[in-house]
């Protein structure tokens, strides 16, 4: 029998693909396909995936519930690491909480219901850094006219950044 298909794997509840089988001498190596908790097994012709690669597979499973970027989120609070996962399936080997987030970065910090960040509030025509605080990252505060807000676990008030000249 030829390979006429592909296998996308993807999980359940979100739609989120996992990963794609690919068989190197027919189609019934796909059933053989290990499946996880959560995960659903769909043929999509080999064509399909020959035009389009992975999206062309995603748009023919559907259209994904989350973009699948989450944060790994250590015993100390803190976001250790980025990873594409669907969290309702996937448990970190390190033990790690997977947080669902389109806007987290390492070092954030978990309340147990939203990221924080460190943000500086920085004026560019002198370099000064005029203020610091933690503030939730989807609700941060809008800089004074004129500032720009950075986000910096290193920098503190009254430090001067040396300003870049423009040519």
């Amino acid at each position: 029998m030829a390979v006429t298909s592909v296998g996308a794997i993807y999980a359940t509840q979100s739609k989120l693909l996992q990963r794609i089988y690919i068989p190197s001498s027919d189609d019934l190596e796909i059933q053989n396909q290990h499946l996880g908790v959560g995960e659903t097994l769909q043929l999509i012709p080999i064509a399909i995936y020959q035009q389009g690669g992975e999206s062309a597979v995603q748009a023919a499973v559907g259209i994904p519930a989350i973009s699948g970027r989450c944060a790994v989120v250590n015993g100390a609070n803190t976001c250790a690491a980025i990873i594409i996962a669907d969290p309702a399936i996937y448990a970190d080997p390190n033990g790690g909480l997977v947080v669902s987030s389109d806007q987290v970065a390492i070092g954030d910090s978990w309340d147990g219901t939203q990221f924080s960040r460190r943000y500086v509030e920085y004026v560019p025509a002198t370099g000064l850094i005029v203020s610091a605080g933690i503030q939730p990252i989807l609700t941060a505060k809008v800089a004074t006219v004129g500032n720009i807000l950075l986000a910096s676990a290193a920098l503190q008030v009254g430090q001067i950044v040396p300003v870049k000249a423009t040519v």
